[in-house]
């Protein structure tokens, strides 16, 4: 659990930093970070989420090195009509929602325990009754939702866009749906949560909910007719992330 969470803090918060900050500068952050991380998770004592092997740590910076190398700058920010490809990226924003990312499930970890554990025992368990390893997990996985999140996304929309341009022989125009940036890391971690806590109904309303929502905007493209497909791939893999990531962490609940 420890290197999986390595892992996924290292990605995703280097992400970040790789999207708010030019490309030098980001990548270099992004450096810093997993320097930061890889040295506190060996130096630091053992209760606090320290203690682990050199060798094990390091074994985190094989799967970012190959992360960082198949997902540009350019795969996570792309290129707009308005600002070409010098773009400094989306609103800094994004620092807020990350930074809120791990607090929403954290609330919803608290949730499950107060679920399982309150009902018998009379007591709602404190943050300190989850082991450091947890909460550096939940931080992972929340910043994991949002920038790295999106460049998934967005990669299996354009495979899906390929492959439409090849067998049907013409160019696509590449669809857009208003808000996709900043609904799908949204959608992904209040979805994480709601599983994470175990509130399936409001889960499943909330996927009923973003169909409706854009029920109009889908039955109006009357040109290329490709956002309803475009809306359905690019909501599974969104889904899919959401439910793999809540389920990592109940995992990591039940067995920690």
């Amino acid at each position: 659990m420890e290197i999986l969470a390595l892992v996924l803090l290292g990605i995703g918060g280097g992400d970040v930093l790789r999207v708010l900050l030019p490309p030098r500068g980001g990548l270099l952050g992004a450096g810093v970070l997993w320097a930061a991380v890889l040295t506190a998770a060996v130096a630091l004592p053992e209760q606090m989420l320290g203690g682990l092997p050199w060798w094990s740590a390091l074994s985190a910076v094989l799967p970012g090195a190959l992360w960082i190398a198949g997902m540009p700058r350019e795969a996570l920010v792309p290129a707009s009509p308005a600002r070409g490809n010098g773009g400094r990226g989306p609103s800094p924003g994004y620092l807020v929602l990350a930074a809120a990312a791990a607090g929403l499930i954290a609330i919803a970890a608290l949730a499950l325990g107060e679920a399982s554990g309150a009902a018998t025992s009379g007591e709602v368990p404190s943050p300190a009754a989850y082991s450091p390893a947890f909460w550096l997990l939940t931080a992972g996985a929340a910043v994991f939702l949002t920038m790295s999140s999106n460049a998934l996304v967005r990669a299996a929309l354009d495979r899906n866009r390929g492959s439409r341009q090849l067998d049907g022989g013409h160019v696509l125009r590449a669809p857009q749906l208003k808000g996709g940036r900043w609904i799908g890391p949204l959608e992904r971690l209040t979805l994480a949560a709601l599983l994470l806590a175990g509130a399936y109904p409001v889960a499943a309303g909330l996927i009923a909910a973003k169909g409706i929502v854009r029920f109009p905007e889908i039955q109006a493209d009357k040109e290329d007719g490709n956002k309803a497909e475009y809306f359905l791939v690019g909501s599974f893999v969104s889904w899919a992330l959401a439910i793999a990531a809540a389920g990592v962490l109940r995992l990591a609940l039940l067995t920690g």
